[in-house]
């Protein structure tokens, strides 16, 4: 899909305070991105913890998500990725939605804040895709 060249991974982990994922990470150069935004994540009424790296300087660009497993925001992202893959249409849509929010912000929160509500939309689309083809996370 094209968008901004940047990718996002994400590592799935059973419990960030006793995983070695973020260890691992700065051992080879990544950073941990220290914005709010980048260490909690909301979802059903609650934050959930999480951790964001960021390359190695001069690396490409990449955001590396690493989440709980089981929790509502690991669950968000999954769906997220695999109703862009069974739905060509609202991935393209999406992909020049978010080249033309890339050209419009000045920085990455302006960014964010443009993404946002048509983030939300989609999540809807791809909840009630979920509910129409009984995807699950662990499928």
């Amino acid at each position: 899909m094209s968008a901004k060249d940047c990718l996002d991974m994400m590592i799935v982990v059973a419990d960030l305070d006793t995983t070695t994922a973020g260890t691992s990470l700065t051992e080879v150069g990544y950073r941990r991105r220290p914005e709010p935004w980048n260490n909690d994540e909301p979802a059903q009424g609650r934050l959930w913890p999480k951790m964001v790296f960021a390359p190695p300087e001069g690396g490409r660009a990449v955001n590396i998500h690493v989440r709980l497993a089981g929790v509502p925001t690991t669950r968000v992202a999954l769906l997220f990725r695999d109703f862009l893959r069974a739905s060509p249409g609202h991935a393209r849509t999406w992909a020049h939605f978010k080249i033309a929010a890339a050209e419009a912000a000045d920085d990455l929160a302006a960014y964010g804040a443009i993404k946002e509500p048509a983030w939300r939309l989609l999540m809807d689309l791809a909840e009630q895709w979920s509910t129409e083809t009984g995807w699950s996370p662990d499928a």
